[in-house]
């Protein structure tokens, strides 16, 4: 009756491993962005809430992929009247390439700046920046945008 008892104990515990545990190549969990300033070290984030910021976001790759895509999910990221919301470009710390969509981006120095990297922007309201988009020697795709 033990030995049952033990092999049925066992099973158990094996069964509930095996239902907790996540494939090797499961997808990282996107970080969520809820304040100014804040540093994106994931390849996939989300803005949580609309922002009204002085300063952009900052980004820390780690060794791979680096390749950044945020989702805004409808919210507003509204600046001061200057600086520089997003830099992407191939010198660490920034990502090689970004995709930004689905939200509003108003009142930036300059909204987005790519150097020597791919930018995508869609499905966005770009408006009221001193410079929507600067471009410089990238691949840059706008598509469903207002800017």
């Amino acid at each position: 009756m033990k030995l049952r008892s033990i092999l049925s104990l066992v099973a158990s515990i094996a069964a509930v491993a095996t239902l907790t545990t996540l494939p090797a190549d499961a997808a990282p969990r996107p970080q969520r962005l809820s304040h100014c300033g804040q540093t994106i070290t994931a390849t996939s984030a989300y803005l949580a809430r609309d922002l009204v910021c002085a300063s952009g976001f900052r980004t820390r790759v780690s060794e791979g992929r680096k390749d950044l895509v945020l989702d805004l999910r409808g919210h507003r990221l509204q600046g001061t009247g200057s600086g520089n919301l997003f830099v992407v470009g191939n010198n660490d710390p920034y990502f090689d390439s970004m995709t930004v969509k689905n939200g509003r981006v108003d009142h930036w120095g300059t909204a987005f700046s790519a150097a020597f990297a791919a930018l995508e922007l869609r499905n966005l309201q770009i408006d009221h920046n001193d410079l929507a988009l600067s471009c410089g020697g990238s691949t840059c795709t706008v598509s469903n945008s207002r800017v």
